[in-house]
């Protein structure tokens, strides 16, 4: 595969097509060098401390928090039944090629379809607009998204360091190499500005995501 460069003002951006390691994106200045790669062992975002609760059924996949054995529409109406005026909001999936969810249905109907819900009783919105609530739980489908489509990151900074004066005796010197200075991941979704990572960079790499 090909690698990708562009130089704007004294800039370097190399960005490498998808690989078995996933994406992985490099920005250069000066003595300044930031990489972002796709993180390999992403926390489910469903073991966190959700305002909603996902309902799935599915023959092949374990999705969400719980999977009932309940007749689907059965289940729906016990529910409804239980918890009136509950927020409840429908989780569609495209399989195809890798899997991706959604509370919106997919234009696809051969390879998606309604696989449950997202639910959250009024108890734990009590003081809350229904709308915001409904904001939230689409929010919380969008985390989990990422992390079934494995759009989850983490950046490495580093900075390089000018080769040594020779030593007198030996007359050798050692050559210049970059050196790490941080790294974190866990940030899900692309844009870096987004997802909560520019928030943990230092001012000199946080210029280095425009280009990225």
């Amino acid at each position: 595969m090909v690698a990708y460069h562009v130089r704007i003002e004294g800039f370097r951006l190399r960005q490498k097509p998808t690989n078995e390691k996933g994406l992985i994106m490099e920005a250069t200045k000066g003595k300044y060098r930031i990489r972002i790669e796709r993180d390999e062992q992403p926390e489910d975002p469903r073991e966190w401390e959700n305002m909603g609760r996902m309902f799935c059924w599915h023959s092949r996949y374990i999705l969400g928090d719980e999977q009932p054995e309940a007749d689907p529409a059965e289940w729906l109406e016990n529910y409804e039944k239980h918890y009136p005026g509950a927020v409840i909001l429908p989780l569609y999936l495209y399989d195809h090629s890798g899997i991706t969810m959604s509370t919106a249905s997919f234009s696809c109907g051969w390879d998606s379809g309604q696989v449950g819900w997202i639910v959250c009783s009024p108890k734990y919105w009590e003081g809350l607009a229904r709308e915001q609530v409904e904001k939230n739980l689409e929010g919380e489908i969008e985390v989990y998204d990422n992390f079934l489509t494995g759009s989850v990151y983490y950046f490495v900074t580093e900075v390089y360091r000018e080769e040594s004066e020779a030593c007198p005796m030996c007359k050798r010197s050692d050559p210049g190499s970059w050196e790490l200075v941080d790294s974190c991941g866990g940030f899900y979704g692309y844009d870096p500005k987004e997802n909560g990572m520019i928030e943990h960079l230092e001012d000199e790499y946080k210029e280095l995501l425009d280009l990225i």
